[in-house]
């Protein structure tokens, strides 16, 4: 009896032990899939982008910086260890060809590209720096036999939005859609109000965040008060009148649906609101 006993334990820890070498396996290949996924972020230097840069680095991935000029981010991001590990380079999003060759065997493609809402800018460059600038790198990853992630760093919009802005973005939406029913991905469609953070223009910093500090607390603190100001005045407040997402916050929202994580592990077109993205966590 103590001997059938003992063989039962011991086989017991054998199960054990192949069990735990089994899910060390698993582990190790999962870990080993995410080093071998490629990540394509374009307007990769900018300010959201080169933060979704540095997170996609962080979580083990081969990271593309796509932009004009090929260049490492403004100010102190460009020479940070992260930068090292990043592929800069030089392509013009409404190069569909271009684009299209960067994204070959890529997990996912991070579009983090547009102009800012500014009523004396033209309203066809608006259209093109926040709608073409975005649908023509979703027309490229059609084209590929295995269709990436695709994630797209939209915007709240107050109604009075200038009109080139608001119509860019739109057709930036309407190709996220389309893109999702077309090939069966995942297309994510964030929609921050304004993003907080430091900017850099060349070497001088700009603390967006510090901008909008008065903002961020009056939405925070008296949420109450905001909606009924949003609900009171829509045509005013709607869209406007909302929480600032810090950009780690938009980062993380954005490398989560990169990397296809719940929710973003079904197929189908996602939308991240303001509100959600001024709550992500970061860790």
């Amino acid at each position: 009896a103590a001997a059938a006993a003992a063989a039962a334990a011991a086989a017991a820890a054998a199960a054990a032990a192949a069990a735990a070498a089994a899910a060390a396996a698993a582990a190790a290949a999962a870990a080993e899939a995410i080093m071998a996924s490629k990540i394509v972020v374009l307007g990769g230097n900018g300010f959201v982008g080169s933060h979704v840069c540095k997170l996609a680095v962080a979580r083990g991935f081969q990271v593309v910086g796509l932009s004009r000029s090929g260049s490492r981010p403004a100010g102190p991001a460009g020479s940070e260890a992260w930068a090292d590990k990043v592929s800069w380079r030089a392509g013009d999003a409404l190069d569909e060809d271009a684009v299209g060759a960067e994204l070959v065997n890529a997990a996912a493609v991070v579009v983090a590209i547009g102009s800012p809402p500014l009523p004396f800018v033209d309203k066809d460059y608006q259209i093109k720096m926040n709608g073409a600038t975005n649908t023509v790198p979703l027309e490229a990853a059609a084209k590929l036999p295995e269709a990436p992630r695709a994630v797209l760093v939209g915007a709240t919009m107050p109604s009075w939005i200038p009109e080139g802005y608001g119509e860019g973005k739109r057709m930036a939406d309407e190709a996220a859609r389309a893109y999702a029913a077309q090939k069966g991905v995942a297309a994510t469609v964030l929609k921050p109000g304004v993003v907080s953070g430091t900017r850099y223009e060349g070497s001088v910093p700009i603390p967006v965040g510090a901008f909008m500090l008065p903002l961020t607390l009056f939405t925070k603190n008296l949420p109450g008060v905001a909606k009924g100001v949003r609900e009171a005045l829509p045509g005013l407040a709607e869209g406007a009148l909302v929480t600032p997402a810090d950009v780690h916050q938009v980062a993380a929202a954005a490398m989560d649906a990169a990397s296809g994580v719940s929710p973003f592990s079904e197929p189908g077109y996602h939308e991240v609101s303001w509100d959600e993205l001024s709550q992500w966590r970061t860790d």
